[in-house]
Formats: C-alpha cells, structure tokens, sequence
C-alpha cells in the first residue's frame, strides 16, 4: 500500500500542475485508486502509474463534461459556467505560478518538462504516457531544454535541495473514502471469483458430462448384440440366443444395462437370461451379474457319458458343438432321445457335421423346416492344431453360449443369401418330436446335444 500511496500522490500533484482544483484532484485520485484495486492483476507492474495518470485524467474529463465545465486550452484551468470573470482571473493567475516558465514553450515541450522535471517520470513512462516513441521523446526534451534551460537548471537543483513538491504527500491509502473503496472492490472481486468460478464450473460439468457419455456409448456401441431375426453379413455370438430388449440406467461416471436374451423353441418364446453390465467411461465393462450363471457347474452325467451344462436361471440345458476333424473319446447322439420324448413337447438340438458345409449346398441337404440358427466356426487353424492336442473331452467341446452363427428363419432361405463362400459347421434345430424325426436319416451329422425341453402348450 506505501508504494500505491506514492503513486497515487505523483497522480495528484500532477493534477494541480495541470490546473485541477484540490478537491476535483482529490476525487480524480480516489476513484482512479479505486479501479486500480478492480483491475491490478491485469495491469503490468511497469506501466501502473502511466495507467494511473491516463484514468485520472479520463475521469476528471469525464466529470467536466457532466458538470458543463470547459477546459481551457492554454493553461487548462477547469471554468463553471456560473462563475464571474474575475474568479477565471484568480485561477489563471495561481496557475501562473506553475507556468509562467512554460508557458512560451509548445505544449509538448512543456508536458515534457513537468512530466521529467517535475515528476522525475522515466522517459519510458513518459513514452507510454503520451503516446510517442522513447526515442522521440528523448529528442523532444532535448529541444525543450534548450528553449528553457533555465527552468531545466532550477527544478534540477530544488530537486536536489529536496524542495520539490514531492515532499508533500497526502496519505490516500489511510483516509476512510480510500477504506471504503477497497472494502468495495474487495466485494466486487469476490463476486466477480465466484462468479468465474461457477461459470467455470458448469462448463467443466458440462464439458466432462459429453465426454463421459461420449466414452460410454463408444463402450455400449462395441458390445451392442445385433437383434436381426434374419442371417445378416456377420455371425452373431450365441447359438440360437437373440436380444429382447436391452434397458439403460445412466449415472454420472458409468451406465448400466439390463439384457434380456431369449430362446425360440418350435413357436414358442422363452426368457433363456438376463445379464446385467457396467460401462465405466475408464476401464473395461464388467458384468455385474448373470443370471443363467456367472461360473458353469460341469459334472459327468453317468447317463449322457459326458457334461451337461444347466440354465441356472430357468433349469433348462445348455447345448454344445463338437469340431470337425477333432478327435473325442465319445460323440452324443441325443437326437434319437429328442425324438421319443412326448408328442407334446417342443424340444431344441445342437447338430454337429462330420465336415464344414458351404451354404449353398446346406439348403438342399438340411431343408429350412425347423432350423433356427447355424454355426459357423471361426476360430483360426492354430487354435484348432492346439485343440486337436487336449486330452480330455470337455476341453474340447465348444460352448453353445460361445458359439458363432446365423440366426435363420424358412421364410428367408439361407441358401440364397450373399454369404456364399461361409462354411457352416452345424445347426440348431427345435420342433416336436415329430418334426425332429426327419433329421435322423441325415448322415451328415455327427454329434447331436440335446438342449430345452419345454411344454408345448
């Protein structure tokens, strides 16, 4: 505050110099002080006091044109209208005090003088001040003192005696219209932080609200399950499995969807599970819960002479596909166990063939009655060279749940689809046992799994 005080006093003896009454001087300051407080962290620490003396003199016009006052141009004594010709005589000659050595020099000149001799203004400061180049001023000054060397040589010494005006000082900083600025500008800059806060605030909400759900869906659009009923371009993970609906609840960070997958068995629809998962706009999805069975349950069932996997959702099998050209230690034929059961069920089988089948050629041999989904194996040669290297039957089975294929319907025969050059290396079939029976004149299935069982009615 010393030093702004010190300022502040140069900007007020500057005003008398110039021909400002004490009392608008004192104003000029104030209010100048008070902007300075507003707007310090913008103004560069060089240029505080050029920037000081440009609004006290802005404001101190301001107020002239407000109160009709006029400026006079040659001593730029501040005149009321009101006032009588002798008080403009009386001002004129106080200002002649100050003047009267400058006054037969250019205005430039004499702005030079007060402002370098005066005020012992830098000639950097004096350049910002005014608007003209250092070096222009350095020249001007040159000539101003050589016009009036005599005013140069005296404001040198009273400097030097230590009789300059400069030791007059007014305690701006201290007087209770000062206190009240600050205490002022101290509200106003607050607000004017809070303010910036909360608009900052909001658009960083906003900013990181899209970018989150903007991952998120990126995440969503990734594990999106196509729902066609009907053979599309790509094969679609899970054998007979198709989407029902799929249900988002959207928090701040993530979202979580609940997916309800179905089975169709003959003409009928059943719920098969319902998966619930998390998409982080960080990290990788997590399934938070399935209900057909977050970790499989695998025993030997004497009977089957092999594992057999259950829905625990809704108790129901789960099928499986035996590799071509993969060697096992026992093949199910369950379609012969399919076809006895009671004319009244609807029952649902896995086939798989000795040998991969191009589609063009499936249609012909396995018909479209009855088939609900194909299966095409997409894992690679070296995959299959490992597998072929297990030793045990489970090992080698594939998953129906992880099973690639197409969902086919008789309406749409698949064998005249564009996916021509595609091997299908077994099927899904459901029906009665009636409609199943056909199926078993089919030399080219080697393995059948027997899967859902349901009523009929």
């Amino acid at each position: 505050m010393d030093n702004l005080n010190k300022e502040l006093n140069i900007v007020y003896r500057y005003l008398l110099k110039k021909g400002v009454s004490h009392e608008d001087a004192e104003d000029a300051v104030q209010e100048t002080a008070y902007k300075y407080l507003r707007f310090s962290d913008s103004i560069r620490s060089s240029k505080v006091r050029s920037w000081l003396i440009r609004v006290a003199l802005n404001y101190y016009y301001d107020q002239c044109r407000k109160n009709n006052k006029y400026i006079l141009n040659l001593e730029e004594i501040v005149v009321e209208e009101r006032e009588v010709p002798d008080s403009i005589i009386l001002k004129k000659e106080r200002a002649e005090e100050f003047h009267i050595l400058l006054s037969k020099l250019k205005p430039l000149f004499s702005e030079l003088l007060l402002l370098k001799y005066e005020f012992n203004f830098s000639y950097v400061e004096i350049s910002q001040l005014i608007g003209i180049s250092t070096s222009s001023v350095k020249t001007n000054l040159f000539r101003a003192r050589k016009k009036n060397s005599s005013y140069c040589t005296r404001r040198i010494s009273m400097t030097k005696k230590g009789t300059s005006n400069e030791n007059v000082k007014i305690d701006f900083v201290s007087n209770s219209a000062f206190q009240k600025s600050v205490k002022k500008a101290k509200r106003l800059q607050v607000l004017l932080y809070i303010f910036i806060s909360f608009v900052t605030l909001i658009v960083l909400m906003v900013v990181t609200h899209f970018g989150i759900q903007y991952l998120i869906n990126e995440k969503i659009e990734k594990e999106r399950i196509v729902t066609s009923r009907v053979m599309t371009d790509n094969p679609i993970k899970g054998a007979a499995i198709s989407v029902y609906h799929t249900r988002y609840r959207h928090n701040i960070f993530s979202s979580e969807s609940e997916t309800v997958l179905y089975k169709t068995i003959g003409d009928r629809e059943i719920v098969w599970d319902i998966v619930l998962k998390k998409y982080p706009a960080i990290g990788a999805v997590e399934v938070l819960d399935r209900r057909s069975g977050m970790v499989d349950i695998n025993r030997i069932d004497p009977e089957a002479q092999r594992v057999v996997r259950y829905n625990q959702f809704n108790n129901e099998r789960i099928i499986d596909f035996y590799y071509p050209d993969v060697d096992y230690t026992f093949l199910p034929q369950e379609l012969d166990i399919a076809t006895s059961l009671d004319e009244n069920m609807l029952i649902e089988v896995a086939l798989s063939f000795h040998e991969p089948m191009a589609i063009s050629d499936l249609g012909a041999v396995l018909g479209y009655e009855n088939v609900d989904w194909l299966w095409e194996n997409v894992k690679p040669d070296t995959q299959m060279q490992e597998m072929d290297t297990k030793q045990f039957d489970p090992d080698k089975v594939l998953h129906g749940e992880d099973a690639y294929g197409y969902k086919v319907s008789e309406r749409f025969p698949y064998d005249k689809t564009t996916i021509e050059n595609h091997l299908i290396s077994g099927a899904v079939i459901s029906g009665t046992p009636q409609e199943l029976k056909r199926f078993q004149q089919l030399d080219m299935i080697r393995a059948s799994v027997l899967g859902v069982t349901i009523d009929k009615y």
